[in-house]
């Protein structure tokens, strides 16, 4: 048995007693153990399994092991295939994956599809801790399983897309070559890259510590680090190679498993002017002579900067994005230690206001095709969308913390276009741009603020896209788990939503009902997520005195208090050590409220 880098469980019987579909089951807690040891070990752990998916995910959450694994198939379909697809999701060879079942016919099933895979029954699990192939490596971080969980969010995402290519085209994949002071400072990694790495270890010359500190030490070669990151996380390093200049031949070219079928290696190989490799079989690409055009150089002002300054700098990493109401609250919370990123609403050159935090954008910023992306920002029918419509941080995997305003989902109408598959949230209560009845009411409106539209580019507007009403409170739902899936589970999401006050604006009729309606959804998919916390305006926005001009729109100390609910909130959930004082303290108001109603109401007149 070769090193085991995966091991696909079986559930019932195997990693549990009994079977979840008659009658229940009894975990065996040395196996939760087990998972846990083979993680701090760098060994991976997924699922093939024929059982409903829902109680099975249900059952290891409440085991707190369903985090542990990656690409879980849990589903009523043959397992041989089952496997294969793990296999190649997780971009490693069946040499190096362990299946345990304790049907042998489910592993027989298993071999035929994967002929180099490592089969065992249950009873082999006792022995695994001890078994020379398991001995893996300490990553008590959890690194490797951090790095799959990338993985594994992006293929959710690459299932929505025409083609392979066009995949990469929206992924911004870009490398970083290190060398100098880098290379003797990560002097363990290349060598665990050159010793285990397999797949796209395209000279396969092993070297050991010593013989790779003499390499670095010769001038005869030139030899780098390749750092890779993109859209959906930091790779971290993932490719060494040296390259002997006098006779411009490749020594070592080796590259994780990670990066596979992105198109680094034949990147870095063009980048290298294709020089002599003598490549040794079998490796999983071949090199060419195009270098992949979706990949760019890093330039030192982007993501990957951004994701090295997480480490350097004091403080926390929080993503904000909403509208007003996050803007007014960085009045409060800009004093406090806090790294932070503003995905705020913003005016086009055009002068309309650009609105991101819609959930079928954020959805959409990850899966539509740039093709798509490209329609929308430039075609003269949608004034309301512009080049940076799709653009967001929210998919870097740099955050401690991600707070977003569910407001837009509350209050934009949606609109479907006709012959592509593109949904765009824009207006709100007192125009849809579809209804040629309202159309005088839009030129109207827009003709006050100068925004030049012309009646034509409406009736285009109409002729392109359906109007079929605000997002409805199931498929808000649908959206939140999508979202959730798309952003690591360590990573806790704050969703902020509405007051349901009556609204002072005569355009907003039925705005109290309709955030009634929105909250109870949201509230529902909350009480069943992991990592999911709600900043509730409820609490705060009691009535409507405590409005401006609109149901959106706080008092200013509405906002203050909201800034304190929030910290309140990080101390739970991302470091203890916050500071929650602002002023008044919310603990005390809810102390007053409770317990004391008269005095609450009197401070409370008095500080509005």
């Amino acid at each position: 048995m070769d090193n085991i880098k995966l091991v696909i469980w079986d559930l019932d019987d195997t990693f549990w007693k009994g079977s979840l579909s008659e009658g229940g089951i009894e975990a065996i807690q040395k196996n939760i153990e087990l998972i846990k040891e083979l993680t701090n070990r760098g060994i991976l752990n997924s699922i093939v399994s024929k059982n409903d998916l829902q109680k099975a995910k249900s059952k290891l959450v409440e085991l707190e092991v369903w985090d542990y694994f990656i690409f879980p198939l849990i589903q009523f379909n043959p397992k041989g295939a089952a496997v294969k697809k793990v296999i190649e999701r997780s971009q490693l060879r069946a040499t190096n994956v362990l299946f345990i079942d304790d049907n042998h016919l489910n592993l027989e099933e298993a071999k035929f599809y994967n002929p180099e895979i490592n089969i065992k029954p249950p009873d082999f699990i006792e022995h695994i801790l001890s078994h020379k192939a398991l001995k893996g490596k300490d990553d008590d971080a959890h690194t490797r399983l951090k790095e799959y969980k990338v993985l594994e969010s992006k293929a959710s995402i690459k299932d929505g897309f025409e083609s392979n290519v066009k995949f990469l085209e929206s992924c911004d994949i870009q490398v970083e070559f290190l060398t100098g002071q880098h290379l003797g400072a990560n002097i363990n990694r290349i060598v665990e890259l050159i010793e285990r790495t397999n797949q796209l270890n395209f000279t396969k010359v092993r070297s050991d510590l010593e013989e790779i500190e003499s390499l670095l030490d010769n001038a005869n070669y030139k030899t780098a680090l390749i750092r890779v990151t993109d859209n959906y996380g930091d790779y971290r390093i993932a490719g060494f190679y040296s390259l002997h200049t006098e006779r411009n031949e490749l020594k070592h070219f080796v590259f994780s498993c990670r990066i596979l079928n992105l198109g680094v290696a034949q990147y870095i190989y063009s980048k290298l002017g294709m020089p002599v490799i003598k490549v040794v079989p079998e490796v999983a690409e071949e090199l060419g002579e195009a270098a992949p055009y979706w990949i760019s150089e890093f330039d030192g002002k982007d993501h990957i900067s951004h994701s090295i300054l997480k480490n350097e700098k004091a403080g926390k990493n929080i993503l904000f994005k909403g509208g007003c109401d996050l803007r007014q609250m960085m009045v409060y919370l800009q004093s406090k230690k806090f790294n932070i990123v503003k995905e705020d609403h913003y005016i086009s050159e055009k002068g309309f206001p650009i609105h991101q935090e819609h959930t079928q954008i954020i959805i959409d910023s990850y899966a539509l095709s740039p093709e798509k992306k490209e329609l929308v920002a430039t075609k003269e029918y949608i004034p309301f969308a512009d080049k940076g419509f799709y653009n967001t941080e929210i998919h870097n995997g740099q955050f401690d913390c991600i707070a977003i305003s569910v407001l837009m989902d509350y209050t934009q109408e949606l609109y479907v276009h006709k012959t592509e598959n593109i949904t765009l949230p824009f207006g709100s209560w007192d125009q849809i741009w579809t209804d040629e009845n309202r159309h005088e009411a839009v030129l109207e409106k827009y003709g006050k603020r100068k925004i030049p539209i012309e009646k034509e580019l409406l009736k285009e507007f109409s002729e392109q896209f359906e109007h079929v009403g605000k997002i409805s409170p199931e498929a808000f739902v649908e959206n939140l788990k999508k979202i959730r899936s798309l952003i690591s589970l360590e990573t806790p999401i704050v969703f902020m939503n509405g007051a349901e006050v009556d609204s002072p604006s005569p355009l907003e009729v039925g705005a109290k009902t309709r955030h009634e309606k929105m909250n109870k959804a949201l509230d529902q998919f909350i009480a069943t997520s992991d990592n999911t916390h709600l900043l509730d305006v409820r609490q705060v926005v009691d009535s409507a005195s405590q409005l401006t001009n609109h149901i959106r729109h706080y008092s200013r100390e509405s906002y203050k208090d909201l800034s304190i609910d929030f910290l309140v909130l990080l101390n739970k959930t991302i470091d203890n050590n916050i500071s929650t004082n602002l002023g008044f303290n919310r603990s005390m108001i809810e102390f007053l409220k409770i317990n004391f109603p008269s005095l609450h109401s009197y401070l409370k007149s008095k500080r509005k």
